[in-house]
């Protein structure tokens, strides 16, 4: 990385923790990814001075931004204004989630956001279950409306392939947050995964290929909506969906009955806040 670049990103950070200090990062609507970095990393430091488990997703959804835009810095992607759009409006509606909460009025804050922050500042599952009820939320329900606000046309099938390959960044980022989410509960928790296969999968079913693949999917739903009834329609499965699914999150797994009590055993046994740190 080059010497201005470093340098650009030393007087951002610096820029940054001015920001956060004087409690401005969340002001406004985020305008660009700096702007969501600084967003984001201010909730995180406020969730983790309030012992508050949103802390969780928060660092995950750091750890993916930061990869997306190392990708769009480096041109990987077809359509870089698109995908920079992309990113913003999808933070935007994170940040609108999380300003919502708790909710004064019900309807501004969607149900699978309520379930996942109620779940989280309750303490009521599994430091895993926070983290995949706040992806459930920001990729099934969120992630379509993003996509409709920054439009899939006119060429969609560039679009969709720019969509599909954030995929592949998002893999980059798997292996430092599953790290980290393995430190949250114990240091035996990396061989139980490595036994057990992904713990995400066994413990929700929850998968972010296919819940972005559906999201796509209701995003077309979305734009190819002739009236306001049918958007309304589509909009309605979009919400209902990820309520739904935030509920199976939080269902007992078929498979291993016993791993829910064994990971919350292990959760005993280092107090999340103890671990869990800004990088």
């Amino acid at each position: 990385m080059g010497a201005l670049v470093l340098a650009r990103k030393e007087a951002l950070n610096e820029a940054t923790a001015l920001r956060i200090m004087a409690g401005m990062a969340n002001e406004s609507e985020y305008q660009s990814l700096d702007d969501v970095l600084e967003g984001v990393t201010a909730f995180e430091q406020e969730f983790l001075a309030k012992k508050d488990r949103r802390a969780v997703f928060a660092t995950t959804y750091l750890a993916f931004t930061r990869v997306l835009g190392e990708w769009l810095e480096q041109g990987r992607f077809e359509d870089r204004e698109w995908m920079t759009s992309y990113g913003i409006a999808f933070a935007n509606l994170y940040r609108d989630a999380v300003l919502a909460y708790p909710p004064s009025d019900a309807a501004r804050l969607p149900k699978s956001w309520r379930l996942a922050f109620d779940t989280s500042t309750r303490e009521q599952g599994l430091i895993l279950h926070d983290l995949v009820l706040g992806m459930n939320a920001h990729i099934n329900r969120d992630l379509p409306f993003a996509l409709a606000s920054v439009s899939i046309d006119p060429d969609r099938e560039s679009r969709f392939r720019d969509h599909t390959l954030v995929n592949q960044a998002l893999e980059l980022a798997v292996d430092p947050v599953q790290e980290r989410i393995a430190r949250i509960y114990a240091p035996g928790l990396g061989l139980l995964d490595k036994v057990l296969g992904p713990l995400d999968e066994r413990v929700s079913s929850f998968s972010v290929t296919k819940a972005r693949d559906a999201a796509w999917e209701a995003a077309v739903g979305l734009v190819n909506a002739r009236t306001g009834f049918e958007r309304m329609f589509v909009s309605k499965g979009i919400e209902g969906r990820a309520s739904v699914l935030g509920r199976l999150v939080l269902a007992p797994t078929g498979d291993h009955p016993w791993l829910v009590g064994l990971l919350r055993h292990l959760e005993s046994k280092t107090p999340w806040w103890e671990v869990l740190r800004p990088e």
